[in-house]
């Protein structure tokens, strides 16, 4: 018996040195030099262990989490993303590793990375008091530490046909003119609040998103990289709600009302974007 105890014991001890990471760092010292050095430090450990970590994601006001590569978690592996990270409880609906879908991060011009939160993760960030405490984010990689301030927050349909559909989203990376502006009104046009941050041209973008608990509807929370030189202090008491943004064909259905008019909403943001007032759209 003793001999069974003693190889139990073993083997405990063997699994907790193979897959112990250490602690997170605490979100309150976000945006200052040691909570980078701690950052670094859980990411490299945690790479060491589990290959397919592609970095960590960590925001001001709440406790951040590991990325991934891969889809799937290891057999035995706590996958929840966080839970309380953004508002929403851990639960098996929610209990999916954040995923790396589309890297841009490494683009030299205008692209956007979209990071698969899962579940309902990101369910805390329509909330204004939960927004406004995380009106940043930054994302740590082997590469560097990609930090972002908060553009748009607004609701996706990636299976979206027709006028609304938002498919600049998905595209990656942008090497037309055109092609940034009609990601860049996109967002704006959709997005449910007003965060004071804008973006010049060839901005870099990270959308992270999630379920928003209707069909094929995600939740997503656009960020812009914050340039060389730029103040990275963020400001969450300058978000405010907007009125009557853009959403989905399908959030308009639900509600049995019709979509407005998809190209004034756009022009309206190509407005925003330019610091133009463009003629009003004619009958």
């Amino acid at each position: 018996v003793l001999g069974v105890l003693l190889l139990a014991g073993a083997a405990g001890l063997y699994w907790y040195f193979r897959t112990d990471i250490g602690a997170k760092p605490s979100a309150t010292g976000y945006g200052t030099a040691a909570f980078d050095e701690k950052a670094n430090a859980y990411l490299a450990a945690a790479a060491k262990k589990q290959t397919d970590v592609a970095g960590y994601l960590a925001f001001p006001g709440a406790e951040g989490e590991l990325v991934y590569t891969a889809e799937q978690p290891r057999t035995g592996e706590k996958a929840a993303f966080g839970g309380e990270l953004i508002g929403a409880a851990a639960t098996a609906e929610n209990a999916v590793r954040p995923v790396l879908r589309q890297n841009r991060l490494q683009s030299a011009g205008a692209s956007n990375t979209l990071l698969d939160c899962g579940g309902n993760s990101l369910a805390g960030m329509a909330d204004m008091n939960i927004l406004q405490r995380n009106a940043g984010f930054t994302l740590y990689t082997a590469e560097g530490a990609y930090r972002y301030k908060i553009l748009s927050v607004f609701y996706w349909d990636p299976q979206e046909k027709g006028s609304g559909a938002f498919t600049a989203l998905s595209q990656g990376e942008y090497p037309t003119y055109a092609e940034y502006l009609a990601l860049v009104t996109g967002l704006r046009a959709r997005s449910l609040v007003d965060t004071g941050v804008t973006a010049s041209d060839g901005a870099q973008f990270l959308t992270l998103y999630a379920g928003s608990g209707a069909d094929s509807v995600s939740l997503c929370v656009t960020g812009r990289r914050i340039g060389e030189g730029e103040n990275a202090q963020l400001s969450g008491s300058a978000i405010t709600r907007r009125d009557d943004p853009l959403l989905t064909a399908a959030q308009y259905a639900a509600k049995g009302t019709q979509m407005p008019d998809v190209s004034q909403k756009l022009a309206d943001a190509m407005a925003w974007y330019t610091g133009l007032t463009l003629p009003a759209k004619s009958a």
